[in-house]
């Protein structure tokens, strides 16, 4: 087996191979989740990051901070178009079934750090709601537990076949693309987009 690459060992490595469809504005939002070793070094990058990529609309804090058993969950995402998910009735639905009645972006942030708190071996499955996941699709997974998809890729769709795998696909190739240009010395910044996908 190769040895991993330097690159894929940092911070800045997860944040692009995780989260390049948030940055390239495909998606409302992305997680992705580094080891507790060490905390003031992670809210470090946190702040620094969200200060950095803020004026582009993007934001990033801690959904679940780590501890020896479980990883800090770094919530990446833009506001705008997360907030955009949230006002659909069936992610309402879906929320308050949940125990969650406030539907602005802040409440289920909050809402959804303290459900990641309580769950020490599996995501919430509303949390799809948060990371661009439509909400017919995350009704779909809850209410048919995981079975009967209409077909599989970054997530279990219940939706629109042909319209899933081309967005799958794009993301993909968004993840690619942002992963060579990141290896090649592209800073982080300029892979993010300030409005619309450049891919």
């Amino acid at each position: 087996m190769s040895p991993i690459p330097e690159y894929y060992q940092t911070f800045e490595a997860e944040l692009v191979a995780l989260c390049a469809s948030t940055l390239a504005g495909f998606k409302s939002g992305s997680i992705f989740s580094v080891r507790p070793v060490n905390h003031p070094y992670i809210e470090e990058k946190v702040t620094r990051w969200d200060t950095i990529l803020s004026p582009m609309g993007i934001r990033m804090r801690i959904l679940c901070q780590g501890n020896q058993n479980c990883q800090t969950i770094i919530y990446v995402y833009r506001p705008a178009m997360a907030q955009s998910d949230l006002d659909d009735p069936l992610a309402q639905k879906i929320l308050a079934g949940f125990g969650c009645l406030e539907y602005d972006l802040e409440s289920v942030i909050a809402h959804m750090s303290q459900r990641l708190g309580e769950a020490f071996d599996s995501f919430p499955h509303e949390i799809g709601l948060l990371i661009g996941y439509p909400a017919e699709d995350v009704d779909g997974f809850i209410r048919h537990k995981g079975c009967n998809f209409t077909c599989n890729g970054l997530w279990k769709a219940y939706g629109c076949p042909h319209q899933r795998q081309k967005f799958f696909s794009k993301c993909r190739k968004c993840e690619r693309v942002c992963t060579i240009l990141f290896s090649g010395d592209t800073p982080v910044e300029k892979l993010a987009v300030a409005r619309r996908p450049v891919f």
